[in-house]
């Protein structure tokens, strides 16, 4: 499952995460743009080795842009 586009419910479903880590997930990702790895994923979730050692193998990182996700166009729009 890539971390950088899946579902909040499809990273609760991933061992120990749950609802309401899946819910920070969700909101650090946007703030942040993306994970760049599966450490960097870790060091900011806080997360706890056995976490880590279970969701390792089912976790993989598309490419971080340098954008937040869903980061609102800015700029003026201009109809003639």
């Amino acid at each position: 499952m890539d971390i950088n586009t899946a579902s909040e419910a499809q990273i609760a479903s991933l061992p120990g995460i749950g609802a309401i880590l899946a819910k920070r997930v969700m909101m650090k990702r946007e703030e942040l743009g993306g994970f760049n790895s599966l450490e960097h994923f870790s060091d900011v979730m806080g997360l706890k080795k056995y976490t880590l050692d279970r969701i390792a193998p089912l976790v993989v990182f598309s490419h971080k842009s340098n954008a937040p996700i869903n980061s609102p166009a800015s700029g003026r729009i201009i109809d003639y």
